[in-house]
This record gives structure tokens, sequence and C-alpha cells, in this order.
């Protein structure tokens, strides 16, 4: 009873933090002026010993699987995990049982769609035996270049399409080359130091009927040289 009357307290006290933390996710990369940093006060008054570790995962790409190993720990059953964002947790589950100093687990780090910088997270594993580790998530997030939309599709009387290219920590980059089908053609123009906007144009007098395929746009970009853009041409 003493492991249930200690858990009830614990949950209360970490989600009354969470709520305090958890903004952190949803508003993108927190700086380090913004740690989500789990209150000690409110933790010791439920945890008899709580352990603190720090990995530092240096630069990022959207995602991120590591294997972690906590020395000194031993085997313990896990009671629950919480996480100060939903982007980073361990692959572990509640009530399992782990013998820490001998196997690692897996850290999953999830960063799509978040704002590029540093950032930190972290996440609290409590064991039945009134225990806890907490790991703190250092790391600096640079996304991938990315193309928006992924695809076009040319309705109706439509003749003209955008694709913003986008390269995070890059900068003036251009394009190389573009592979399109003869009825369409294309220019582009920079809308920032990393971004520019190709614009494609479709000659509907030269068709009949419905066409797809796919255009292939090379860049000068040395962390993703190559996007390529599905399209479809729907009829009158």
């Amino acid at each position: 009873m003493k492991t249930m009357n200690s858990f009830f307290p614990l949950l209360f006290c970490f989600c009354v933090v969470a709520l305090l933390v958890v903004g952190g996710c949803t508003g993108g990369v927190r700086d380090g002026a913004a740690q989500s940093e789990v209150d000690d006060t409110l933790l010791e008054k439920v945890i008899s010993t709580i352990k603190e570790v720090e990995v530092d995962l240096g630069l990022l790409e959207d995602e991120h699987v590591f294997d972690y190993q906590l020395d000194g720990i031993g085997e313990k059953e896990i009671g629950r995990i919480f996480r100060s964002c939903g982007c980073v947790g361990p692959a572990l589950s509640e009530g399992d049982k782990w013998n820490f100093d001998q196997h690692p687990f897996k850290i999953t780090v999830s960063l799509a769609g978040k704002a590029a910088g540093k950032g930190v997270q972290d996440f609290l594993i409590s064991f039945t035996d009134d225990t806890a580790v907490r790991v703190k998530v250092t790391y600096v997030y640079l996304p991938l270049p990315s193309g928006t939309p992924e695809n076009m599709i040319f309705k109706n009387e439509e003749t003209e399409k955008v694709i913003t290219l986008s390269f995070p920590g890059e900068k003036d980059i251009n394009v190389e080359s573009i592979e399109l089908p003869s009825y369409m053609s294309h220019t582009q123009k920079a809308v920032s130091d990393n971004s520019l906007d190709v614009i494609f144009v479709l000659d509907r007098n030269n068709l009949n009927g419905e066409r797809d395929g796919v255009i292939r746009i090379r860049t000068t970009s040395e962390r993703k040289a190559l996007f390529t853009v599905p399209f479809l041409v729907l009829s009158h």
C-alpha cells in the first residue's frame, strides 16, 4: 500500500508541473533560457531519491533514435513515465522490469514541424520503490530542406502552381536544372536567404485529357540536392 499511496501524490504533483512546461512542445523548440525542468521541491515530497542525467545529442535532423544506458540504477520496476513533450521519450512501458546497468534502452526524438534552433526536453521515469530518474535531452535542431506543397494538382482551368523550397542552415541556394514535360515551363525567384519559389506554368493549348508525372528539381543544396514533385493535370 505504501507504493500506491505514494503514487497518487506523485501523479498530482507532476501533472501540475507538466501544465507549466508542456507549452514548449506546442510553441516550437525551446531555447536554453526556457528549459523544461521539473520542480525539484514538488517531487522530493513524494519521491525519496531522484537521479538526474543529461544527454547532449548535438545536431539533429527531424527524427533520431538512440540507445542510452543508465549506470548505477540496477534492476527496477517502472511505475510511471512523464514527458515534458510527446516528441521525446523512452521506449519503455509502465510495469516493465528493466536492468538498466546491463541493458540500454531506446530514446526517440521526433522534431518534425518544430522551429529550428537549440532545444531541451526531459522525461522522468518513476519506479515502484519510490525512486526516479530524470533525463534531460539537449540538442540543436536543423530541419531537412523541404518543398511545399509536396505535389501539384492543376484543376479545371488552373495554369500556374508554386513550389516553395526551404533550406534551413543554408544560404543562396539555386536551381541547377528541372526535368519537366514539354507542355510546362518554369521560373524562379528568391523569397529569402534560404528559400525560393519555383513557379510552374501549364500550356493547356497543347493538352488533351488528363496528364500526370513527376518533376525533378536539382538544386545546389549540400543537404538535399534533389526534389521530386508528383503532379496531376485534370482535363477542362
